[in-house]
């Protein structure tokens, strides 16, 4: 067994070595060429870096109200249409792949049936009479459910039949470190009950007397966009109802809700507001894992407050926000900032744990080495949700493989 296993390892090692390189040039080119062969886009899309993601700060500010839902942004035909550009297995599935409650009906024309509050089982009264969902009220946008097709399973841009993406088309009833539970199971249901869940997340978020996902509430979280790419944490404030429907329904910063603003921007121009800073003092403990080398901290404050680690002034008075952004040490560390009133006293504290390890050092280790190759060899497919150390390159795609490998080989100690 011990021979096969080396052997096993051995041959994906060769492998990798060879095509590394190789690999990431084929992808880069890839990914250029089906950007610019996407019709129609061209005139409407925006620039959505994660660094203008994080300058904006549209992480408190995702999308606008109206936008988020406008029922009549599209038609049927619209729909259809740019299922049909993006090469989308959707634009000619069969009404018998997309579950329970199809009724022989298209892709095209459960999306904007959902849109307009046709979503059968979903339908009736939400949160104990917060909203009651038909086609009196409508759920939310065709494009914002066409957004949260993509960020959740990639079912615009994937061509061809995968049931297990389908069956989990909206990722509604999966949550993080759970399996799906099979009564959402399908298409049609998948639509439905996740077009319903974000309209009725949208309304609870002001009043109705829910204490959390409220408009102008603040949460700590982080980010990470890879080794290479910006790392931290911040504030966010969910400055409408729309943002804050959003997070409720996904609540991390990458990859779901900056991957939704960054598709309204490239697929469909939609431009917000930046967000803005909350006048108050964010106390809050917060975490962040990753392989990155930088990692940036803000947060938000009172005017009056400073912010301080160590020695080190990190935020000065007549501000609504601070930031400090530094390289820590490989581990896991605590770092604690202290909030200070104008006269000098502590108000209060923030800590936030980050674990950083080496790129490729999936098992925490402190090397790279088989060990690690075996938890690639073993989640191989996989699609990851949230953070999971297997993912070396969250800022390329949520699934293991041969870039997580290309990145294992290049970081390899033996």
């Amino acid at each position: 067994m011990i021979a096969l296993l080396e052997e096993k390892y051995s041959t994906i090692w060769r492998s990798a070595r060879r095509t590394s390189t190789r690999y990431l040039i084929v992808w880069c080119a890839l990914a250029v060429g089906v950007t610019s062969a996407w019709p129609g886009n061209r005139a409407l899309a925006l620039e959505a870096t994660p660094q203008i993601f994080l300058d904006t700060q549209a992480y408190s500010r995702l999308i606008e109200d109206g936008d988020f839902l406008n029922r009549n942004a599209m038609s049927v035909q619209d729909i259809q249409n740019f299922l049909a550009s993006q090469g989308s297995y959707l634009a000619s599935a069969p009404s018998d792949q997309l579950g329970d409650e199809a009724g022989g009906r298209s892709a095209a024309q459960i999306i904007w049936d959902a849109a307009q509050g046709n979503v059968g089982s979903a339908s009736g009264s939400w949160g104990g009479g917060v909203i009651t969902i038909g086609p009196a009220t409508g759920t939310i946008s065709p494009r914002a459910i066409i957004i949260t097709l993509q960020k959740e399973q990639s079912l615009v841009t994937i061509g061809d039949y995968q049931p297990n993406r389908l069956r989990a088309a909206m990722g509604y009833g999966c949550p993080d470190g759970g399996g799906c539970n099979p009564a959402y199971y399908g298409f049609t249901k998948q639509v439905n009950f996740g077009a319903a869940q974000l309209r009725f997340n949208y309304e609870r978020a002001q009043g109705h007397g829910y204490s959390d996902y409220q408009v102008n509430q603040t949460k700590s979280m982080s980010y990470n966009f890879g080794a290479g790419g910006p790392n931290g944490i911040v504030t966010v404030v969910y400055t409408n109802r729309a943002t804050a429907s959003l997070y409720r329904y996904t609540p991390h910063i990458t990859y779901g809700n900056y991957n939704f603003w960054r598709l309204s921007r490239t697929w469909f121009g939609m431009s917000v507001g930046g967000g803005s800073g909350a006048n108050v003092n964010d106390y809050s403990a917060v975490s962040l894992n990753t392989y990155g080398t930088t990692i940036k901290i803000s947060g938000t404050k009172e005017s009056a407050s400073t912010v301080h680690i160590g020695s080190i002034q990190v935020g000065s008075s007549g501000s609504t926000s601070w930031s400090y952004q530094f390289t820590p040490s490989v581990g896991r560390n605590n770092y604690v900032f202290e909030y200070r009133a104008s006269g000098g006293g502590t108000q209060g504290t923030k800590t936030v744990t980050i674990e950083r390890r080496k790129p490729g050092d999936i098992d925490g280790s402190g090397r790279v080495d088989l060990a690690d190759l075996s938890l690639i060899s073993n989640g191989w497919g996989v699609t990851i949700v949230g953070e999971d150390w297997r993912n070396l390159n969250p800022d390329v795609d949520n699934e293991i493989n041969l870039l997580d490998l290309s990145i294992f080989a290049n970081n390899w100690e033996g």
